[in-house]
């Protein structure tokens, strides 16, 4: 959607802002080489299936591994 005033064009955006799925272990959610446990490779399916029809222009993420499997 395009919307002109003054000018100036606007178009709308969304913006999706996504954390990680569970990690493996609870004691060290910090650990940036820490993986998903099962739980959490189900959470980031279930969300790769509700974003499966939307195109998305830029994706920014950590390079964690957590993180990678999420996407």
């Amino acid at each position: 959607k395009l919307e002109f005033r003054e000018g100036l064009v606007f178009m709308e955006r969304e913006l999706f802002i996504v954390r990680h799925g569970e990690v493996l272990s609870s004691k060290s959610p910090m650990n940036p080489v820490e993986g998903l446990s099962p739980n959490g490779i189900n959470q980031a399916t279930e969300l790769g299936h509700k974003f499966n029809n939307i195109k998305f222009n830029k994706v920014f993420s950590s390079n964690t591994k957590r993180t990678i499997q999420t996407a």
